[in-house]
């Protein structure tokens, strides 16, 4: 039978899919900032209690809000003669409220009634120190809410501010207009569900790449006979974290020293270059093909030696080429420009 020849077209959908697979990885990697010493932020701590609490009302969507003001007078304490002085009539035709009594000692409730503000609308009632009505300031945490005719009633707690001077009593009162809108918190939900399935798609694929080989290695001791006896298999289990703890403080070691003793592009490439070449002898000499003869034991010792010198190394070159390849995109990035994320 006659081969048949690779089509052109295929190999151009294959090279057209893998690019377009790492454009997806890498805006992947762009959007989610992948940083794990952040889980630990007292930001990131704060952040996720508040998160927590706002699940159990979500804030999806909003109106324009209408706001009506209005105040009325109040005396805090009242007058040593028992006398309030004579007090302006509210305008009546537009929204407005009524303190009774008008006057009372501090931690004191009086009674605010509301009238002509839109139906069903609600706000705070707080206490206005001071005898200008204008003052931004507020104190209290009382609200009220409007009956259809836009009539309410509630008590206010006046606070410890005394003063010879009328002070006054604020009724804010909003209600929605418009048609609703999206709130600025479904829209930062809406991009942190987008960087959520980015940050799945790199996890789950990473997992997988490492979950692979683990398999078969894992499948590969438990198909062999066990013949270590207990306390061997014991020791190993103890050496276990012991090594891969040393193994990290190594690799740490390793990767500070990469990062200190090397920033431009031609230093990044030299270590590699040399590393690889360094550890490629070293693997050659420390695990040879043949042997004539059984080595002895300080042949075996100085080959393990070796092999140790020869891991460090490839180490090193590793932490060299992650440092040549960010070297060379920080490079790139500028001359991008809008695909700078790649």
């Amino acid at each position: 039978m006659k081969n048949k020849k690779a089509s052109p077209w295929k190999s151009i959908q294959t090279g057209l899919a893998v690019l377009l697979v790492l454009i997806v990885f890498a805006y992947g990697f762009e959007i989610t900032q992948i940083d794990l010493e952040e889980l630990r932020s007292e930001q990131r701590q704060t952040s996720l209690q508040r998160v927590t609490r706002a699940l159990v009302r979500p804030d999806i969507v909003e109106f324009e809000q209408e706001e009506q003001k209005a105040n009325a007078p109040v005396y805090v304490p009242c007058p040593a003669d028992g006398t309030i002085p004579e007090l302006p009539e509210p305008e009546t035709s537009g929204p407005y409220i009524v303190v009774s009594p008008a006057c009372a000692e501090p931690s004191e409730s009086v009674t605010v009634e509301g009238f002509n503000f839109s139906p069903n609308s609600t706000g705070p009632v707080r206490f206005v120190p001071g005898n200008d009505p204008t003052n931004v300031v507020e104190l209290g945490n009382d609200t009220a809410l409007a009956d259809a005719d836009g009539h309410f009633t509630t008590q206010v707690r006046l606070p410890g501010r005394e003063s010879e001077e009328v002070q006054y009593i604020r009724a804010t009162m909003r209600h929605n207009v418009g048609v609703p809108r999206f709130t600025e918190t479904a829209k930062v939900t809406w991009e942190k569900i987008i960087e959520t399935v980015f940050l799945a798609l790199l996890a789950t694929v990473l997992g997988t790449l490492l979950a692979i080989p683990l398999s078969f290695i894992a499948a590969r001791n438990l198909m062999k006979p066990v013949r270590s006896p207990l306390t061997s298999i014991a020791l190993s289990l103890l050496g276990w974290p012991i090594g891969v703890a040393i193994g990290f403080l190594v690799v740490n070691r390793i990767g500070a020293l990469s990062a200190s003793i090397s920033d431009t592009i031609p230093a990044n490439l030299l270590s590699v270059i040399a590393a690889s070449a360094l550890f490629g002898v070293a693997f050659r000499w420390a695990m040879p093909q043949e042997e004539i003869k059984v080595p002895g034991p300080a042949l075996r010792l100085a080959r393990l030696l070796v092999m140790f010198v020869g891991v460090l190394l490839a180490f090193f070159g590793l932490f060299q080429f992650a440092e040549l390849t960010t070297n060379i995109s920080l490079g790139l990035r500028p001359l991008l420009g809008a695909a700078g994320f790649l």
